[in-house]
């Protein structure tokens, strides 16, 4: 958790998107890297659920999500988010 930059949960129903414990385990991943690295501000992270992208914006605070990005409709936001990180 030491040098982890951004961190992602990939589930392939994309049922789960929005779902509580999806985004429950990301939130879990962040503690662990904000107790790693107590100087952070804040932790960039993502959902990918079958086809459907959420970003994630974590401080803390709290966090900040995007709307569902379908990543066959737009695979260049899709590219130009994923080459970000």
């Amino acid at each position: 958790w030491h040098n982890v930059r951004v961190v992602g949960e990939l589930k392939s129903n994309q049922d789960e998107a929005s779902l509580d414990k999806t985004i429950l385990q990301l939130s879990n991943y962040v503690r662990e890297i904000f107790g790693a690295q107590p100087g952070r501000r804040w932790v960039h992270g993502f959902t990918l659920c079958g086809c459907h992208l959420l970003v994630w914006l974590f401080d803390r605070t709290g966090a900040t999500g995007s709307t569902s990005i379908n990543i066959h409709q737009q695979p260049k936001l899709f590219l130009k988010v994923i080459c970000g990180y």
